[in-house]
């Protein structure tokens, strides 16, 4: 049994329908929580499904697999914002489980943590005048905005491109981005090689399948070409740079066990009443329902 947590800005829920939940692919979704003044309440809905499988990852990876593709789906005949990507979830085994325990993922929307604007900054902004082509910074700064990490490497590639300029109308200076930016052949093939590189992906709609942070990757790349190239002193020490006042989270995965026999297995009940200390959003102490175990040998 598994629950995971969708944000959306559409809400699920019907005037003349008591039971507001709906099914799709053998999913059951649920608006987060209702009350008689704003009726549906909290910004995100609940998915829910039982899947047989031989092990806790297998169940989880296979869930989140298809739940991803249906809320892409989700966001676009809404036409509103939906993801579910960092959001939290549980996992049950509901055979051979007497214990009741249970995996948790756990996470909250934080605070964003801002960088200090100093001499160094200041000393970098007056040398960057001397650089003629400032629609690149405009996709740079498109990429710090961007929610998904698909847009942000969208972005940097586009940025990469603006920076080299053309050697003729309409043909990008590759060898530029090869030798000047990238200083890398094989990273250059692996984004920009004809028909199998990333942004011939991106470009032509084909899924990313990738296990290396392409966007950190070429971010750093940029940094490090105005550093040399115009002698500017942006920080490459920064810890999570392109940072943004949204899609912040904290959180953490942990096994649970129910103090006692327990039966209401409601993602959002367990969201708000496990034992969760560090909680932004906790404004008084609540009971703690479950203890944290060692990880099960077999789940």
């Amino acid at each position: 049994l598994i629950e995971h947590k969708i944000k959306s800005l559409s809400e699920l829920w019907e005037f003349i329908d008591d039971n507001q939940d709906f099914e799709f692919r053998g999913f059951k979704f649920r608006q987060w929580d209702f009350n008689n003044v704003e009726v549906a309440i909290g910004d995100a809905w609940i998915a829910r499904k039982e899947i047989k499988a031989e092990s806790f990852l297998e169940a989880i990876n296979g869930f989140r697999k298809e739940l991803f593709d249906i809320v892409r789906r989700v966001s676009f005949v809404s036409q509103c914002f939906a993801t579910a990507d960092l959001e939290p979830y549980f996992v049950l085994r509901v055979n051979d489980n007497s214990e009741q325990i249970f995996f948790l993922s756990f996470s909250e929307e934080s605070e964003h943590v801002p960088l200090h604007f100093g001499e160094d900054e200041k000393e970098s902004l007056e040398k960057l005048e001397t650089f003629h082509r400032p629609v690149a910074f405009e996709y740079i700064a498109q990429s710090t905005r961007s929610a998904t990490y698909t847009t942000r490497l969208a972005m940097l590639i586009i940025a990469l491109e603006s920076i080299a300029g053309e050697v003729s109308p309409g043909k990008t200076n590759m060898d530029f981005i090869k030798n000047d930016i990238l200083k890398d052949e094989v990273l250059h093939d692996e984004i920009f090689k004809f028909g199998t590189g990333i942004r011939n992906d991106i470009f032509h709609g084909k899924a990313i399948v990738s296990g290396r942070d392409y966007a950190q990757i070429i971010y750093g790349k940029i940094v490090a070409y105005f550093n040399e190239k115009y002698d500017t002193k942006i920080s490459t020490v920064v810890t999570q740079p392109q940072r943004t006042p949204f899609g912040n989270y904290m959180g953490y995965h942990c096994w649970f066990q129910p103090r006692s026999e327990f039966s209401d297995w409601n993602l959002r009940e367990i969201v708000e009443n496990h034992d969760n200390l560090n909680s932004q959003n906790s404004k008084k102490t609540k009971e703690i329902y479950f203890d944290m175990v060692a990880s099960p040998e077999q789940y």
